[in-house]
């Protein structure tokens, strides 16, 4: 990934078992263990976990022949929240900052800022939490890719919802199963447990936010009405939408507005 190491990551607060949790094979051993510590230049610098754990040593370290109920047990939470600004090289960031900019700026546009903050930081934790849980329990996991996957998840329900009124949907959906959610799967060092599970938080999410198919508001008089303000008025209607205004084909320029609007 051409980034820190993995006991950089730790120590910076990625999410690793060991300093959230009793592990199997650490709190039990039979042998005394150590880590690379985070400063180290060569493997000869060890660390005891609270050490390589990092936040003023708040982990206890393991004892030689010790249970998996040793208390206090290792309480780092915050690991399923601070991950999520943690990258493990120049090309993990790139490609979700490249997410960002382009899917991310055109949901955001078209949901608005709440909605879309709650999908981005729900899916994330989701993520973190059922990777911390089910994923390998000696390998440090960060990165935003879940968030993103759970943008994703709406855009992906956007598509369906308006299927026939795109041009080309069949190539948008390929680009995304194919030219993200393949590709970022086969990243090194990039946990797939958190990506599919903050696409099922961002699915969960984006099925009791997103609008009802136009079709189907269409019916009883809410088709083309943007999404309501927080304040409980009506938004502001804008320009009837063109196929270029869709995701993957510009800026969304559906909802133009001349005010700030705080918008759920």
């Amino acid at each position: 990934m051409i980034g820190p190491s993995a006991y950089v990551q730790i120590w910076m607060g990625a999410c690793y078992d060991p300093c959230m949790k009793n592990i199997s094979g650490v709190k039990n051993s039979s042998v005394a263990l150590s880590w690379p510590c985070p400063n180290a230049t060569s493997s000869a610098d060890l660390c005891m976990l609270s050490e390589a754990c990092g936040f003023s040593g708040s982990v206890p370290n393991p004892k030689v022949g010790g249970t998996l109920d040793q208390n206090p047990a290792p309480n780092q939470w915050y690991r399923f929240i601070i991950p999520i600004s943690l990258h493990s090289g120049f090309i993990d960031i790139g490609f979700n900052q490249l997410m960002q900019l382009t899917v991310g700026a055109d949901m955001d546009r078209m949901i608005g800022i709440w909605r879309y903050t709650v999908t981005y930081f729900a899916s994330g934790i989701f993520g973190f939490v059922m990777g911390g849980n089910y994923a390998a329990q000696l390998e440090p996991s960060d990165s935003c890719s879940g968030c993103l996957f759970g943008i994703l998840t709406l855009y992906l329900l956007d598509l369906l919802c308006n299927w026939s009124q795109r041009q080309s949907p069949w190539v948008e959906l390929i680009i995304m199963v194919l030219g993200v959610s393949f590709v970022v799967g086969l990243l090194a060092d990039l946990d797939n447990f958190s990506h599919i599970c903050g696409f099922t938080m961002g699915l969960a999410i984006g099925l009791t936010t997103m609008r009802f198919p136009n079709s189907l508001r269409g019916r009883i008089g809410l088709a083309r009405q943007p999404y309501v303000a927080m304040t409980g008025g009506a938004g502001q209607a804008g320009a009837p939408e063109k196929p270029e205004d869709h995701l993957l084909h510009g800026l969304y320029q559906g909802q133009r507005r001349s005010g700030i609007i705080v918008r759920w």
